[in-house]
């Protein structure tokens, strides 16, 4: 597989565009991950897992780059209704969708799981770039959400209501154009 920009390294672009040149270009030079910043990459997985029980016909894609693209597209094939991780790329970009869910209508919801207890701007501009790469690799999306904590009603051990899934369908829309004058001006 060639080397593709990746969600990651977009969403560190948008924060510091010599961050994205030292990800790409000297991966090795990075600084190790303190035990906090691993924590935090570690709840976060964590909240991926629960967000993912609620998807009880959901199917995992395992595997990297083009491993997991094939499989993503093996599974579309054989009429997959949740697919976990899916794998896509289109003009240069990779991403991995944390669930996407095909509707009736033939299309399909991109929701992304955030361990966050709000929708943020980073959260639009991160599902803007996965709704450019899927609309370019050909798959109809129609609805995109975000699944966040609910910090208002849920309260442990009942996490029957852990997560508030927010439809920012118009929002991520008009951050697509921004997304792709982005992409290009990196």
């Amino acid at each position: 597989m060639a080397a593709l920009l990746t969600k990651s390294n977009f969403m560190s672009g948008l924060q510091c565009l010599k961050k994205l040149w030292l990800e790409v270009q000297e991966p090795h030079q990075a600084t190790a991950l303190s035990p906090s910043q691993q924590r935090i990459i570690d709840q976060g997985e964590e909240v991926g897992l629960y967000a993912r029980q609620q998807f009880p016909n959901g199917q995992s894609i395992v595997g990297n780059g083009n491993e997991a693209l094939q499989a993503t597209q093996d599974a579309i094939a054989a009429g997959a209704s949740c697919l976990f991780e899916a794998a896509f790329s289109f003009g240069g970009l990779f991403v991995r969708c944390d669930i996407l869910q095909k509707t009736p209508a033939g299309t399909w919801e991109l929701i992304e799981v955030k361990s966050s207890s709000k929708v943020k701007d980073e959260h639009q501009w991160d599902l803007a770039l996965q709704k450019y790469v899927l609309l370019g690799a050909g798959l109809p999306i129609g609805i995109t959400k975000l699944m966040h904590i609910n910090t208002q009603s849920c309260c442990f051990p009942d996490l029957a209501d852990l997560f508030v899934i927010a439809d920012i369908t118009e929002e991520v829309m008009n951050t697509v154009t921004l997304c792709c004058a982005q992409f290009v001006q990196m």
